[in-house]
């Protein structure tokens, strides 16, 4: 096992994508699902993209993470209707610990790429997770 300073910011980046691909992916299901998703969750899928967008921005993210969070969205794909409803309303309790723990990973990282990807990251974080307060 890596215990090098580097390998927990590491580790946290990889989780917070995971987290961020299947929030995206339920979101844009929903999107799809409900009559009135654009209007209600369009601002939410955006601030979700964006934050992967700049977690693939760190140094630390390797491309086989990125890849890996692929069964998370594939995972989303079969859900039900009902179930990505029931989903959502867990959005805000899962942004809540990914913010947390992206302030966290940048607090740790030795990598300038690193900390500012998780604090982009976190203010988009932030911002999806007011679309549910």
């Amino acid at each position: 096992m890596n215990t090098s300073p580097e390998a927990q910011p590491a580790a946290g980046l990889r989780q917070a994508y995971i987290d961020l691909s299947r929030t995206k992916a339920i979101l844009t299901k929903a999107i799809e699902h409900l009559p009135d998703g654009y209007i209600r969750l369009g601002l939410a899928e955006g601030e979700a993209a964006d934050a992967l967008a700049a977690l693939r921005t760190a140094r630390s993210l390797l491309p086989r993470d990125v890849a890996s969070a692929e069964a998370e969205v594939n995972a989303v794909s079969g859900m039900s209707g009902d179930t990505v409803t029931s989903a959502l309303g867990q959005i805000a309790a899962s942004a809540t610990r990914t913010s947390t723990s992206l302030v966290a990973a940048a607090g740790c990282s030795t990598l300038p790429s690193d900390v500012l990807a998780c604090l982009d990251a976190a203010l988009h974080v932030e911002r999806l997770r007011e679309q549910f307060a």
